[in-house]
């Protein structure tokens, strides 16, 4: 248990950069953010997190964990976000063709 907290549990900074971002989207950068800090990389999917993580992060952000699995995994939404965790903020131009 003390792992999960240390590793999952979202503090000041994090919670500024998941500002407004509504259902899934909010879970999902949450999970995104926690999993870089803890792997030094991105996810591929869902299916390399520990249901307890998501369970754990999804009352953090107060969005049902069930609502995971509709967080878009590929395209240029997700290739922003993860350039915004990746550089600290937001990344204008990221996932552009």
């Amino acid at each position: 248990m003390t792992g999960l907290i240390e590793e999952w549990t979202l503090v000041g900074r994090d919670f500024e950069l998941l500002g407004q971002k509504p259902g899934s989207t909010r879970l999902g950068f949450a999970l995104l953010l926690k999993f870089l800090e803890n792997e030094a990389r991105f996810p591929n999917g869902a299916d390399e997190f520990d249901r307890v993580a998501v369970d754990y992060v999804s009352e953090q952000v107060g969005v049902h964990a069930q609502d995971f699995v509709s967080y878009a995994w590929t395209g240029r939404t997700v290739e922003r976000r993860r350039c915004g965790l990746f550089l600290g903020g937001t990344c204008r131009g990221a996932g552009k063709r």
